[in-house]
């Protein structure tokens, strides 16, 4: 009896691994075609089996901690997050994200720090500059925010918040041509039928 529990549970776990792998690969979302909702509900599936680690949690916690961005429950969204840097220390996108929650709750320190150190692991990812950039325009540091948003630029040619943010504190600084000129690149960019 013992044998056929063993046998059987040993089958049974060997149809959930096809089942896991088709969920990581929907939650990886490599060629960026998966609905939201079906991205997220396969992550769910694969943080539930409990047979992933390393970057794969990382990936799917990430995307459980987006949904709670976006569904404004930033509490929930770092703890996720926290669990994702635990699982990938070295995933910018996770800090990038957890930075945006904290920011998003008021705590633009954290959101810094968190910021600062994805910057630090790759100074070459643009989206930690342009959320750095929007602290400091709340914090009137305008130069910092220009600074930011060039960087951003630079780095992410095709981010489109970049342009954007950099337009709106070029028209703060009565810099109309430079605003127009990034407003314009930002519709040339989600435009792209000229």
């Amino acid at each position: 009896m013992l044998r056929i529990l063993l046998i059987s549970f040993g089958l049974a776990s060997t149809l959930a691994l096809p089942a896991l792998a088709d969920d990581m690969d929907i939650c990886r979302d490599k060629d960026k075609q998966a609905e939201p909702a079906a991205r997220l509900d396969a992550c769910e599936k694969v943080i539930a089996a409990g047979q992933v680690s390393g970057k794969d949690l990382a990936i799917a916690l990430g995307t459980r901690g987006n949904a709670l961005i976006n569904n404004r429950d930033y509490d929930k969204a770092i703890v996720a997050l926290n669990a994702a840097h635990d699982a990938d220390p070295d995933n910018v996108g996770i800090l990038n994200l957890r930075g945006i929650s904290y920011e998003r709750k008021g705590q633009d320190d954290l959101a810094l720090a968190d910021y600062d150190l994805a910057l630090q692991k790759r100074p070459t990812f643009g989206v930690p500059y342009n959320n750095r950039g929007t602290i400091q325009v709340h914090r009137k540091a305008l130069q910092s925010a220009l600074d930011d948003f060039n960087l951003s630029i630079k780095y992410a040619p095709k981010f489109l918040l970049g342009y954007t943010n950099r337009a709106r504190l070029r028209t703060v600084s009565k810099d109309f041509d430079g605003a127009l000129a990034d407003y314009a690149e930002a519709a040339a960019q989600r435009f792209p039928w000229d």
